[in-house]
């Protein structure tokens, strides 16, 4: 399942998960209580952020926990074989809700420290680029189901007709889809070096990890002021990821509007159903 995964997978949760996994099928446990699991401890860590000092540094760790039954849940099954496709839908919403759940956490905490409402800001802003990369990625998705297969015939062909430049030749199609996918080649998909560090720096599960960094450093260097505004490590994750994720979807938007790439996710989306 390598191809499916996230940089976070690849670089970090696969790794661990693995043993996790093991002992839920050493002992029987089916991939029920990790999904549920990973929704409680996730909301229960970000629960935790606003407080902050040590219970900042068990919420990210909860947080980072919640990633790595996200990943047992899904071995677990397939090893067992009792996958069941409307588990897709509920592990799509948890990851969503903890995700949310954690910049908002951390907006309350730098409410707190700053006294500023644009700490909150912050936050908001976070969760707003999170989630309109993701409507950006599903767009394909959604807007060719809802116009081509719910729409009359006459409509379909209209739009048939305008992806059709941007389909491949089924004899040219990529058929390894099966294929087990080397780990190298896995992280080289994400472009050379400063495209991993990018990715790296802005993937969820890796940056919660981060954060646990800067939560314990948090413990020991004491709060300081910048532009007459007292901050923290915590403080300054925040204001960092506020502007990073918005900026990250415009500069993915733009590359999508540039190179055409919604019409081409659509064509090949036509071609993998035909």
């Amino acid at each position: 399942m390598r191809r499916y995964n996230d940089l976070g997978g690849l670089l970090f949760a696969d790794w661990v998960s693995i043993y996790l996994t093991w002992l839920f099928l050493r002992f029987g446990i089916g991939p029920t209580p990790a999904t549920v699991g990973m929704l409680i401890v996730g909301l229960s860590g970000a629960m935790l952020l606003p407080f902050g000092g040590v219970f900042a540094v068990i919420g990210g760790l909860l947080v980072v926990t919640f990633y790595v039954l996200d990943c047992v849940d899904g071995e677990v099954a397939r090893y067992m074989g009792v996958e069941k496709y409307i588990w897709t839908f509920h592990d799509f919403f948890f990851g969503y809700f903890v995700k949310t759940a954690f910049y908002l956490g951390l907006s309350v905490h730098a409410f707190q420290m700053t006294g500023s409402v644009w700490a909150m800001v912050m936050g908001s802003s976070a969760i707003l680029g999170m989630l309109f990369k993701v409507f950006l990625e599903q767009a394909p998705l959604f807007l060719t189901s809802g116009h081509v297969f719910q729409r009359t015939e006459k409509e379909c062909q209209n739009i048939c007709r305008e992806l059709a430049p941007f389909r491949k030749d089924p004899s040219t199609a990529d058929d390894s889809i099966n294929a087990t996918l080397k780990w190298r080649d896995a992280l080289s998909s994400y472009g050379g070096g400063l495209g991993i560090i990018r990715s790296t720096v802005l993937n969820f599960h890796l940056s919660a990890l981060g954060f646990v960094i800067l939560a314990i450093a948090d413990l020991w260097i004491p709060p300081f002021s910048m532009m007459g505004t007292v901050f923290d490590l915590k403080t300054l994750f925040i204001v960092f990821f506020g502007v990073a994720l918005p900026l990250n979807f415009l500069d993915h938007l733009i590359h999508w509007i540039r190179n055409d790439k919604f019409h081409k996710e659509s064509a090949r989306l036509l071609s993998d159903i035909a």
